[in-house]
């Protein structure tokens, strides 16, 4: 049976979440394999709830199998995000990759991404990094390419952007996925506006300040699994870390040398700001300048903490936990049994077996499943 894998977060499962996969269903019959983020997600914060819980979610939504994207590349930037997701997409034999895209159209995003890998583009970037050091590198990006083909496509929505990211990595991995972007409904993903289909940002800051009516923006199934943990107060939230990233940036900034997302003279700016404020929402706001958004530096600061190299994002995942499925997710695994490109995990005991880079990869992962115990806001 066909496989179509979505790379996510579901940071909660929403009605938006559950529309895409009903679109994916409406494409014909396949198994739906969410490769979904781990315990820290892309904006270097900690999900809302614990995977498992997630997971369930997706399951009750209409997923088939929820494989985890292990921390760093959860909380990595798209391109490494991207990377480990299709690389483990690929490595489970899916067949396509279905992503949300504000156009829809896959097509024009191929165009685009074919144009961001010529060498005439690589060119131009090259020449306006130097002569514009203080531009951020989207910023960057979308003058270049407007300088060389007259038009900025898809460089101002969020889920377009991951989409040329989930392209550039089919294309550098060789990996056997067609592509297929289905249009985003509701919300743009940083909304905060609450609807029937709005996005997890909104979900998230109605929570924090203690509004959410979880009903009507997730399907029941899912808001069953999820409201049980927001009643007994069984959440994250970065905050819970202002201390240990105090501490963690009180050091010379030359032992941050090397860090997952430290470039440019970040890791100054970060261990001094850390001198004067005490919390990590001071301190990024004290840090933040034209070339770094404010998920970078949260990224940054939480890769400091676990002591993530970049050189751990540039690889390859050799590795991933089941996080849930149903029988025909269990169907796909079974197909896997073996699998030679990747160790899929069924049970946390079978790490034990593991070999080569993907020990030290698990024991990442662990240590940053421990940070992220520590985020919770309530342990009674």
């Amino acid at each position: 049976m066909k496989v179509t894998a979505i790379i996510c977060e579901y940071n909660p499962f929403h009605n938006g979440h559950a529309h895409m996969i009903d679109e994916v269903r409406g494409r014909g019959e396949t198994v739906i394999a969410a490769i979904m983020s781990g315990s820290w997600v892309q904006r270097g914060e900690p999900a809302i709830i614990e995977k498992y819980a997630r997971a369930r979610m997706a399951i009750a939504g209409g997923c088939d199998l929820v494989l985890e994207l292990p921390a760093p590349w959860s909380m990595s930037g798209a391109q490494f995000f991207a990377r480990a997701g299709v690389h483990i997409a690929d490595c489970i034999g899916a067949d396509a990759l279905a992503f949300g895209s504000e156009s829809g159209e896959t097509s024009p995003l191929l165009e685009t991404a074919e144009r961001l890998a010529a060498p005439e583009f690589s060119a131009a970037m090259k020449n306006s990094r130097e002569a514009h050091p203080e531009w951020s590198a989207a910023k960057l990006r979308e003058r270049v390419y407007a300088e060389l083909y007259g038009e900025t496509p898809h460089f101002s929505g969020s889920n377009d952007i991951l989409a040329l990211e989930y392209l550039r990595a089919i294309r550098d991995l060789g990996a056997s996925l067609e592509p297929v972007a289905i249009r985003r409904v509701g919300g743009a993903y940083r909304s905060a506006e609450l609807s029937e289909i709005c996005s997890a940002t909104a979900i998230r800051s109605a929570i924090f300040s203690g509004t959410a009516q979880l009903s009507p923006y997730m399907p029941e199934a899912a808001a069953d699994i999820f409201a049980p943990y927001i009643a007994a107060g069984r959440y994250h939230h970065l905050s819970m870390l202002d201390t240990a990233a105090a501490v963690t940036l009180s050091r010379d900034s030359s032992e941050l040398s090397g860090i997952m997302e430290l470039s440019g003279g970040m890791e100054h700016r970060l261990c001094a700001s850390a001198r004067h404020y005490d919390t990590i929402a001071e301190i990024i706001a004290a840090s933040r300048d034209s070339r770094y958004s404010d998920s970078r530096l949260r990224r940054a600061i939480v890769s400091a903490m676990l002591g993530f190299k970049m050189s751990d994002a540039d690889a390859l995942p050799r590795f991933t936990n089941v996080l849930a499925a149903n029988e025909k997710g269990r169907e796909a695994l079974a197909k896997n049994r073996g699998n030679e490109r990747i160790a899929i995990l069924a049970k946390p005991k079978l790490a034990a077996k593991l070999t080569g880079a993907a020990i030290d990869q698990y024991a990442a992962n662990r240590r940053a499943e421990r940070l992220y115990e520590l985020t919770r806001v309530k342990f009674s």
